[in-house]
């Protein structure tokens, strides 16, 4: 049996002026999202063998106050690649994973993080996920490098 969640970064600032999108931090009404996402998380009561992030400031500091709230045995891992990800790359990321891994948790970027839900879990009804939403799927596979071709057995929106 393999979980993944998936977390939405929660509320972002809007883009500066003439400002990168990938500088934009959390609001403080983002990071109160967050806050309640983490107890939301520990609630399932699941150890996270990795966490991966997207490099975006606002995930970085999502990450940081789940790996705070969890205590994550390792550090959240900053991949470039899941910066505004589509399915196939975050399922590309997925399949890299070791098979020790029974718990994943991936902090990111919609559209990206909801169209993966659509496409792993498609009788699942959620219109997506909100910021900081969480979505715990569960796959009965050996290992990640099968996730792509499996259908999760269960999809639940936490948050």
């Amino acid at each position: 049996m393999r979980r993944l969640l998936l977390l939405r970064h929660g509320e972002a600032q809007p883009a500066a002026p003439g400002g990168s999108d990938v500088e934009r931090a959390l609001t403080a009404a983002g990071r109160a999202e967050v806050h309640d996402a983490a107890g939301v998380i520990a609630a399932t009561g699941l150890t996270i063998d990795r966490a991966l992030v997207s490099t975006a400031r606002r995930t970085l500091e999502s990450a940081e106050i789940i790996a705070a709230h969890l205590r994550l045995a390792q550090p959240p891992e900053p991949l470039d690649r899941l910066y505004l990800a589509s399915p196939s790359v975050l399922l590309q990321t997925l399949e890299r994973c070791p098979s020790n891994y029974a718990t994943l948790l991936v902090i990111g970027h919609n559209p990206g993080l909801s169209e993966l839900v659509a496409r792993l879990a498609p009788r699942n009804d959620s219109a997506g996920l909100r910021t900081a939403g969480v979505c715990l799927l569960t796959f009965a596979i050996d290992g990640w490098r099968d996730v792509a071709a499996d259908i999760a057995n269960s999809c639940r929106v936490l948050r």
